[in-house]
Parts: C-alpha cells; structure tokens; sequence
C-alpha cells in the first residue's frame, strides 16, 4: 500500500511538472537538454532549430544574436565579420561595402573606403584611386589626382599635368630651343 501511494504521489507531481515526463512505468523522468516538455506531458519534444534548452526545461529558448545553434544545443558565437539574428542556425558574413563592428552589426564603410564580404574594417582608397561607389578603389585617369579616401578625382590646372594615379600634379615644363 506505501508503495503504491508512493508511486501515485511521484505520478502526481510529474503530471503538475514542467520539464518532465511520465516515463509510462510510473516513474517521472526529467527532460534531457535539447528538449522540453510542458504539464502532463508523455514524452519530450525536441527544441527547433536555432533554440536551445538545460535538462527539465518547460520550454526552449532562442540562441542570442550574434549566435547560432550547432546542432549540438549549444549557441556559439559567430566568427569576426559576421552577424546573426536571434534563433540563428547559422553566421552570414557582412555583405562587401561593410563591416562587422564587433556588436553583431553590418556598418557600411565610409565614403572613399571600401571592404570585401565577412570583413571587420574598411580600408581607405589609397592615393592616386578613389571610391567608385561600386566598392571598388578605381584609379584615377591621367590628368587628375587624389589623395588618400577620395571620392572622386581632381582635375589639373591649367599648364598642370599627371599620370594616372597620381597623388598631385605637376607644372609643365616650358621647352626652349637653343
């Protein structure tokens, strides 16, 4: 008779708790990790993907952003120059024209710098290029110059000239016969 009332009570308390199961031979098992189950529950559900949960949890949560879930119910972080949104199964770099800022976002670089895709720096267009506005460092046509993170080229003065990809340009040189 104890043990039957014992069982009965144990039966009791799995059908009120959360994060566990009757295991059918009127014992209460607890949830593993990875799972969940709610009240009276006869058996435990796996998380989604992109959720996680401990052993005897009533329910599943999202792997933070900046995160992923691996499979392995285990949220990891994602690697430098990608970003994540909560409940994330994977990391997506940051698109080219931008970089990761070390706060799970993707911040467009500057004007006159550019950046390739999963990048967590822009780099400036150097002297004698400029920011095409297509991502791209173009250099400058002979005749016109920049300096370091240009937009855009310079054309020489009057009397003046460069060669393409110059920094500056130059006076021309009177010739004088002898």
């Amino acid at each position: 008779r104890d043990l039957h009332l014992s069982l009965r009570r144990q039966r009791q308390m799995c059908i009120r708790d959360r994060g566990t199961y009757d295991d059918g031979l009127n014992f209460c098992a607890i949830c593993d990790a990875g799972t969940f189950s709610g009240v009276a529950a006869t058996s435990c559900s796996d998380c989604a993907d992109g959720q996680v949960s401990t052993a005897g949890s009533e329910s599943c949560t999202d792997c933070p952003a900046g995160t992923f879930d691996n499979g392995s119910n285990e949220c990891i972080d994602c690697a430098d120059g990608q970003v994540s949104s909560a409940g994330s199964t994977a990391c997506n770099d940051c698109a080219a024209g931008t970089f990761d800022d070390g706060n799970n976002a993707c911040i467009d670089c500057a004007d006159g710098s550019v950046s390739e895709a999963g990048s967590t720096a822009c780099t400036e267009c150097g002297v004698g290029t400029y920011d095409d506005g297509l991502n791209f460092c173009a250099t400058c046509d002979a005749g016109t110059f920049s300096g370091v993170a240009a937009t855009s080229c310079t054309g020489c003065g009057p009397g003046e000239v460069s060669e393409a990809g110059s920094e500056s340009c130059t006076a021309c040189l009177l010739y004088t016969s002898p």
